[in-house]
């Protein structure tokens, strides 16, 4: 038993701390909270509250685990590198650290592999000579724990991590765990088919999708759907859309503690330049003044455009469950999913 617990992959959670703990160190710019806006530079760090300066000058404290992303460069603590350690950032001259996944996470594919191969061993023989298998299998010790070993890495790879998104769920009120039943939340939730649906149907349910114009609402979809580490230029959100930003990052800060609490990975940040792109092509822009302004490539911001077009079309679908908010996305759409995008 003591053989088999060294070998069980400590959670997700538990992997981000420590790494974390490791790098958070004074004089380095971090991010903090979900949609992480503002930049801080860590002044000191002891367990696990962080005492930093913001860039706009004001001092802060927070938990380690709100950290976001971590920057790799580190500054001495003097006026006016502080100043240069947020420029650098902006400037892109600043990159944040990537944070390892845990060793075990290689490939999915892998997971099935050891399925398969768990299934083989198990079942070798089995319909020819049956006392044969058995007996064998007695014999064979190593192989039974190594099959021990097999069914506990499916646990921590499948059962667990399904298990904490149900829980997660449950907080929600999305479906009862212990019941194992789907509420009325959950049944309009499970066709709210877009990326990142928890946080887009939270957004929903807190009435923040009926406040949106045409255009925030393409700004909003844009950000969501959008990886959030790829560029779309230089444009900046209207300041419509950033009240719209700082409304949601309420959202992403409770979804994102949740997740933790269950060992979960909080969902990535959402992707600002893309809510800038969105914004102005659903107010009418002109396609080369886009191109021209944002300097990207015009097959990523047509691919941006129509997955932002896509989601808000399946939110027009739920007419049922909120039509303010479907009315919204519709009229969105058909501002998004024009020539060229269509």
């Amino acid at each position: 038993m003591q053989r088999l617990q060294t070998l069980t992959p400590a959670s997700r959670a538990e992997h981000r701390y420590a790494w974390l703990r490791q790098n958070v160190l004074p004089g380095r710019v971090v991010s903090q909270g979900r949609s992480a806006k503002r930049l801080f530079i860590v002044l000191n760090a002891t367990g696990e509250k962080v005492t930093a300066m913001r860039d706009d000058g004001q001092g802060a404290t927070f938990e380690l685990s709100r950290v976001n992303r971590v920057y790799e460069q580190i500054y001495r603590l003097r006026d006016e590198t502080i100043e240069q350690a947020f420029f650098d950032v902006y400037e892109g001259k600043n990159k944040p650290l990537n944070e390892p996944k845990p060793a075990y996470k290689n490939s999915t594919d892998g997971a099935f592999e050891i399925l398969n191969s768990a299934m083989q061993r198990l079942t070798v023989g089995f319909g020819n000579d049956t006392v044969a298998m058995l007996a064998e299998s007695i014999r064979s010790v190593e192989k039974v724990e190594q099959i021990e070993r097999d069914i506990e890495f499916l646990k921590e790879e499948i059962w667990q991590p399904f298990e904490s998104r149900a829980k997660v769920l449950d907080h929600f009120g999305y479906l009862d765990f212990v019941t194992e039943t789907i509420t009325d939340s959950g049944k309009w939730l499970a066709d709210v088919r877009v990326d990142k649906p928890l946080l887009v149907g939270e957004a929903l349910r807190r009435g923040l999708f009926e406040k949106l114009q045409v255009s925030t609402a393409a700004g909003f979809m844009a950000s969501v759907a959008a990886d959030a580490d790829r560029s779309y230029g230089e444009m900046r959100c209207s300041n419509r859309m950033m009240d719209i930003v700082e409304e949601f990052d309420h959202v992403l800060v409770e979804v994102g503690s949740v997740e933790m609490k269950f060992g979960i990975p909080p969902v990535e940040d959402i992707n600002l330049s893309a809510a800038a792109v969105a914004e102005a092509w659903a107010n009418g822009w002109e396609w080369e003044r886009l191109v021209e302004r944002t300097g990207a490539e015009e097959g990523d911001l047509v691919r941006l455009l129509s997955r932002t077009g896509e989601a808000l079309l399946q939110l027009s679908k739920l007419r049922d469950a909120n039509k303010a908010a479907a009315d919204i996305a519709d009229a969105a759409s058909e501002a998004i999913l024009r020539e060229p995008v269509r």
